[in-house]
């Protein structure tokens, strides 16, 4: 290990140090992003804020009133919206002492005509936003279409209302958006509910809100129906780009000795199985690692040393160089 080009002391200070920075950065990187998203957001309000005269402020699954910490009412794409944001606290054990944990969630509203209440769910989610209390007869219904059933749940008030507001046409777009959060219509609003703050992603939401409104034919809803330039974003600052670098800085050490590790162990075992007797990889002197002359990267001494090499470098590199594989095949076929 001492004779290593790379010295065990220097190989740990870069690894250890590096982390030191990303995990300084990584926080602040956060503020920075959340803080340009919020700006994005009063962006897009500054000319089209108004008073929210509309809103449906309750727990949708019971019905029961929510209290809203901030709301924000606005003219998007020719509708009238109103967004807020509330938070949920829930209680857990933690050893013998509970815990209070807080999640803010953000709840985009689009004002619709009044309708029976019908609530699009990813099947994931379909046991936390069941219908409970004086909403159990909003019922789960299929819609026809296989595949969407697969995927969603569909809870309507008025099972007939509901189908001819989802017809297949706008059960197909909503497969392929591969939208991961409830829909509800009903109380006068068509609504998302996402963990959150009011940013920028508000209007990524809006804009899922008017295109799936356009689309379900007894909202009868008009007006733009094409995203425009209302949402233009704000580019980075030196400083997110600078907390940025530092952040995948400091952890590109570490993520190279991972990618390193499962490389050798992964060419070599497979040589192995083969019928080499040494490394095809790393087999120099000097290694170039500290702990590259171990026996877990070969000549292996027996079959079973080589196999947890081999799920080692199928971990750590095989796994992550076929998702890339099959990710540039995809991409290029688009």
């Amino acid at each position: 290990m001492a004779n290593a080009l790379i010295s065990g002391t220097l190989f740990a200070a870069a690894v250890s140090g590096g982390l030191v920075v990303g995990i300084a950065s990584a926080p602040l990187y956060g503020r920075a992003v959340k803080n340009r998203k919020r700006r994005e957001f009063d962006r897009v309000l500054r000319d089209r804020a108004e008073e929210p005269s509309f809103g449906s402020f309750v727990y949708w699954t019971s019905g029961n009133l929510l209290m809203p910490e901030e709301t924000a009412g606005f003219r998007y794409r020719g509708q009238r919206f109103v967004a807020f944001r509330h938070t949920v606290t829930t209680r857990r054990m933690q050893g013998d002492d509970p815990v209070q944990d807080k999640q803010p969630y953000r709840v985009v509203q689009l004002a619709t005509p009044p309708s029976p209440r019908v609530s699009i769910v990813p099947r994931e989610n379909e046991r936390d936003w069941a219908p409970v209390g004086d909403r159990t007869g909003d019922r789960p219904i299929t819609t026809g279409v296989a595949e969407f059933d697969q995927k969603y749940v569909v809870f309507a008030e008025d099972e007939a209302f509901a189908k001819a507001a989802l017809p297949r046409e706008s059960l197909r777009w909503l497969l392929a958006r591969k939208l991961s959060t409830p829909i509800m219509l009903g109380d006068g609003v068509l609504s998302s509910e996402t963990p959150g703050e009011l940013d920028s992603n508000v209007l990524r939401y809006a804009d899922i809100l008017v295109e799936l409104a356009h689309r379900m034919p007894p909202l009868r809803v008009v007006g733009q129906t094409a995203p425009g330039a209302e949402s233009a974003a704000i580019r980075p600052g030196a400083l997110e780009r600078v907390l940025l670098v530092l952040l995948v800085l400091g952890f590109l050490p570490l993520l190279a000795t991972l990618v390193v590790i499962g490389a050798v162990a992964f060419v070599n075992s497979v040589a192995y199985f083969f019928g080499a007797d040494g490394r095809v990889l790393a087999g120099g002197e000097p290694p170039l690692l500290p702990f590259l002359d171990s026996q877990w990267y070969g000549p292996f001494a027996d079959f079973g040393t080589a196999a947890q090499s081999f799920l080692l470098g199928a971990v750590l590199f095989g796994l992550p160089l076929l998702a890339a594989v099959v990710g540039a095949v995809r991409r290029s076929r688009v």
